[in-house]
């Protein structure tokens, strides 16, 4: 469940920007911006946090620490992936 949520979250929002290029309201500009495609994977990540916060409020402390390594873990790949590209800008 851990690598499912930001994989479907990143799928979705990936959609929702072509949709809504593809229907006008968003300049077709934004179709080549690499950092749209960084927030996507940031919000993806974040997606994670909806699933981890249902399990604090119940109490699933087991079912929330299995959802915590795999959002490290594609935390460090979106680092590995787009760090050196930021880390240009510092």
């Amino acid at each position: 469940m851990g690598a499912l949520v930001p994989i479907i979250a990143y799928a979705l929002l990936l959609s929702l920007k072509d949709a809504l290029i593809s229907g006008g309201i968003l300049p077709q500009i934004w179709e080549t911006f690499p950092s749209t495609i960084r927030t996507i994977g940031v919000l993806a990540i974040c997606g994670n946090l909806i699933v981890i916060q249902f399990f604090n409020s119940r109490r699933f402390t087991n079912a929330m620490r299995g959802l915590v390594f795999p959002t490290f873990a594609f935390i460090l790949l979106w680092f590995v992936i787009y760090g050196k590209e930021i880390m240009v800008n510092f």
